[in-house]
């Protein structure tokens, strides 16, 4: 399966903040790319990922301004890609993701185990923000926010 992201901008905003009529063109837009990339109409058939899954922008600064436009694309995404491709899974974990205000002298592994209760859930964390972290080490900026992953 393919696991990089694919970053979309408009006009030079994020996707993730649109208006009804913006939802409506990333939700063609995410199923063109779910036809092409599991090899379907005027596509090479060799070119074939069997795209299983897709998530929505995993965004740390997804806020209250954003939120509702963030939601407005999620529901188009969904309807359209339920609707043409059931067998793929919509994720948008920015939705239900719980987010952590970085204190003055945090480390991933001091959360982890204030959070979870397991310091050893710092590797979670850290994967859940490679967007923002270079490595689990990386220093942490205070007022930062980061992506706290279920435990699991």
């Amino acid at each position: 399966t393919y696991d990089r992201p694919l970053w979309l901008f408009k006009d030079g905003k994020h996707w993730w903040n649109c208006t009804e009529k913006e939802a409506a063109e990333v939700a063609e837009m995410a199923a063109a790319m779910v036809e092409h990339a599991n090899g379907g109409k005027g596509t090479d058939k060799s070119y074939k990922l069997n795209l299983e899954y897709i998530e929505l922008g995993n965004e740390p600064d997804i806020d209250q301004n954003t939120m509702k436009g963030y939601a407005t694309m999620v529901r188009a995404v969904c309807k359209r890609i339920h609707r043409d491709y059931p067998g793929v899974k919509v994720s948008a974990p920015a939705l239900t993701a719980k987010v952590y205000v970085v204190q003055k002298g945090d480390t991933l592994i001091g959360i982890s185990r204030r959070i979870y209760g397991d310091a050893t859930m710092y590797r979670k964390i850290f994967d859940a923000n490679t967007d923002i972290l270079s490595t689990p080490n990386s220093a942490l900026r205070v007022g930062q926010k980061l992506r706290l992953p279920e435990p699991k």
